[in-house]
């Protein structure tokens, strides 16, 4: 008390005291403030999520059949449709591929549709009253108010897809996206020498290296409603970049250094991660899988694999969840309803909640769908993941989910 006495009997003194005391009471106004803030950000709602695939009705419990395809209708296979119409496929002769259009809540038969081509290997992509059917000898578009084709094209190898605006975007291994009218013409093609575009995202990533693989390259992100540019980044020779979309944005990682993130037009978002220390992007689901509701990070450990949700525009993790396999680079992120799927690489798939991370292992099989907190796989099997066996099970051969619904060659389930 004495050296204060000292202090404040002088101006300098007096000066040096009321300096520290403003010091004292800014750093406590700071720490106050951070804390809040962080306190803030962890009570703050989520972001909206977006399902990547329709929700399916209810999985809690076995149902009955909606409706059945009338005995001998022939041998039919569901292969696509939405909330208002089902397509199966049939043939009355090898080559004679042909539509049945079905009402999706009913099963009514409304018309039988010639597609000048085979039935076998058929997957159609539904948008109101237009289709695009894909199979080995091309794809065939569709009017199915009209009940005619209205366009065909060639496409090299198995095509993937889905609707996007008024018409469809589609590719295959051999061939780069391309939005096509209900027509059949085409409204804007990718150009490129790599792409990844995922069901569920409004965006396409494409890696041009020029004339060769070895070449400098320039990657691009592009609108999937008309094409246009909306991001542009130089690729160095050797140089990978991982993408990731999802129905909110993307995110673009060159290895060893940020994570960036963007909303679905291109605009960057002020979070950003570090991909050092082992943390890196999921890769974008391959095989047309659909994309993952969320932007999901791994950070690879010693002793496992640490599957991390973000939530970019709060800039914060949403949930952390391991998995037993230590090679991040087997692990294979997609998702399915407003679940992220996971599937290690290693025999052991798992679904968790994109809002919460609630979840847990699920059977390896391909999944079909999902209600808002379970999953069906083939089968079909129901679960609620994190449990050891299934909900329940029933024989449904040739499952399909489109539009909400759950359908198979003796018709409509869920």
């Amino acid at each position: 008390m004495s050296f204060l006495r000292r202090m404040a009997s002088t101006w300098r003194g007096r000066a040096i005291l009321v300096g520290t005391v403003l010091v004292v009471v800014l750093l406590v106004s700071g720490l106050v403030s951070a804390v809040r803030e962080a306190q803030d950000r962890d009570s703050a709602p989520s972001s909206e999520i977006s399902p990547v695939t329709d929700l399916l009705p209810s999985l809690a419990r076995r149902p009955v059949m909606r409706w059945t395809v009338p005995e001998g209708a022939g041998t039919r296979a569901p292969v696509g449709g939405d909330v208002e119409r089902v397509l199966y496929s049939s043939a009355a002769e090898p080559g004679d591929g042909r539509l049945e259009v079905l009402r999706a809540d009913t099963g009514e038969h409304l018309r039988t549709i010639s597609l000048d081509g085979p039935a076998e290997g058929l997957t159609c992509l539904v948008r109101g009253a237009a289709a695009a059917c894909g199979s080995e000898a091309g794809v065939a578009f569709v009017d199915l108010a009209a009940g005619a084709m209205t366009g065909r094209v060639a496409t090299p190898g198995a095509v993937s897809g889905y609707p996007v605006g008024e018409g469809f975007l589609l590719w295959s291994a051999e061939s780069a996206p391309a939005l096509y009218r209900p027509d059949g013409s085409v409204k804007w093609r990718a150009q490129g020498t790599e792409f990844v575009a995922s069901p569920g995202a409004a965006v396409v990533y494409v890696l041009d290296r020029g004339d060769g693989d070895g070449d400098d390259g320039v990657g691009r992100v592009l609108a999937a409603d008309d094409g246009r540019e909306l991001v542009q980044i130089a690729v160095k020779k050797g140089q990978p970049v991982r993408f990731q979309a999802y129905p909110g944005g993307f995110a673009l990682e060159r290895p060893g250094q940020q994570i960036r993130f963007f909303d679905a037009g291109g605009e960057a978002l002020p979070g950003a991660v570090s991909a050092e220390g082992g943390q890196r992007l999921a890769a974008a689901p391959g095989g047309g899988g659909p994309a993952p509701p969320i932007p999901v990070i791994l950070e690879k450990r010693r002793d496992g694999v640490t599957v991390v949700g973000v939530d970019p525009t709060q800039k914060r993790n949403l949930w952390k969840r391991e998995v037993a396999q230590t090679d991040a680079d087997a692990v294979r992120i997609s998702g399915v309803g407003t679940q992220v799927v996971v599937d290690d690489g290693a025999g052991r798939c798992f679904a968790f909640a994109a809002a919460s991370g609630d979840g847990g292992a699920i059977g390896c099989e391909s999944v079909l769908g999902a209600d808002s907190e379970r999953v069906a796989t083939v089968g079909v099997a129901a679960w609620q993941p994190g449990a050891a066996q299934p909900l329940w099970t029933q024989e449904l051969a040739d499952a399909k989910a489109f539009g909400g619904g759950l359908y198979g060659a003796a018709g409509r389930l869920l």
